[in-house]
C-alpha cells in the first residue's frame, strides 16, 4: 500500500507501532490481534488432541505457541522427559524458526516421535502422513485467520459503507459464477466450489470479493490455456507429418 502511494507509511494498520511484515501479522501485540491469535491457536491445540498427538509433543507446542511472542521449543521440553529425540526435534524447530512453523515448516523429527507414540497405542498404527498433513493445514488456518482478521479491521469502514446496490450486484455476480460450476476453471481453484451458495453469502464482503475475483481470473486463465493448446494442435496438423 505504501508503494502504491495509498498509505503514507509502512506501519501496521492495527497497532501503528511496527512495520507491517508477514511475520508481524502473526506477532502483532495489539489487543485485538492477540485475542484473535489466542482463539486461533486454541483451535490448533484442540486439533492436536483430536488426532491423538503424543502428549510431550502437545506440551511442547502448547508451551511454545500459547502466545504470539516467540519462545523456544527446546526450552518447552518437560523436565521429566528422558527421550533425547525430543531434544533433537525441538532444536531443529528452533533452527527453522518460530514464525516459520506458521508457514508449514515443521521438523520431520516430530513425525518420527509421533510414530513411536502410535506404535505404542495401536497394533496397526494410523497414517503418519495424515497426521503431519493435518497439522500443517491447521497451522495454515492460524495464519489465514490472522490475515483475515487484519483485513476485516483495515477494511471495516469500507465494508460498512458498501451501499445496497453494490451489495446486490456482488451477490448477483457470485450467483452467476457459482451456477457456471467448476468445470472450466483451473484445477487448483475447484475447491472454491466446495461450499453452498448460502454459506458463501454469509462471508464478509472481502471474502466474497476474493472468491469472485479468483473464480473469474481462473476462468480467464483456463480459456487462455485452452486456446493456446488448440492453436498448437492446429499448427501440428497443418505442418507436421502424421507418424506411421
Amino acid at each position: 500500500m505504501k508503494k502504491r502511494k495509498l498509505w503514507n507509511n509502512q506501519l501496521c494498520p492495527i497497532c501503528h507501532n511496527c512495520k507491517e511484515t508477514t511475520n508481524h501479522i502473526i506477532m502483532c501485540q495489539d489487543e485485538k490481534s492477540t485475542k484473535q491469535y489466542n482463539t486461533s491457536i486454541q483451535k490448533f491445540f484442540e486439533h492436536l488432541k483430536r488426532i491423538h498427538t503424543d502428549p510431550t509433543i502437545l506440551h511442547i507446542f502448547q508451551t511454545s505457541l500459547q502466545t504470539s511472542i516467540p519462545s523456544s521449543f527446546f526450552s518447552s521440553i518437560p523436565s521429566h522427559e528422558i527421550d533425547h529425540d525430543f531434544n533433537k526435534a525441538a532444536n531443529e524447530q528452533d533452527e527453522i524458526g518460530w514464525v516459520n512453523i506458521f508457514k508449514g515448516h515443521i521438523s520431520k523429527k516430530w513425525s518420527e516421535l509421533q510414530m513411536k507414540h502410535f506404535s505404542r497405542m495401536y497394533k496397526n498404527p494410523p497414517s503418519l502422513h495424515h497426521w503431519s498433513k493435518s497439522i500443517i493445514t491447521k497451522l495454515y488456518d492460524v495464519t489465514y485467520e490472522m490475515w483475515m482478521h487484519r483485513n476485516n479491521i483495515v477494511h471495516e469502514e469500507y465494508e460498512d459503507h458498501l451501499n445496497k446496490k453494490e451489495s446486490e450486484q456482488l451477490l448477483q455476480d457470485i450467483t452467476t459464477e457459482y451456477r457456471k460450476g467448476s468445470h472450466r476453471i483451473l484445477q487448483q481453484h475447484k475447491y472454491l466450489f466446495n461450499q453452498t451458495l448460502e454459506r458463501l453469502f454469509k462471508k464478509t464482503v472481502i471474502e466474497k470479493q476474493y472468491w469472485l475475483l479468483t473464480v473469474q481470473s481462473s476462468r480467464t486463465c483456463f480459456e487462455q490455456h485452452s486456446n493456446q493448446n488448440n492453436n498448437t494442435c492446429e499448427i501440428i496438423l497443418d505442418h507436421a507429418f502424421v507418424p506411421d
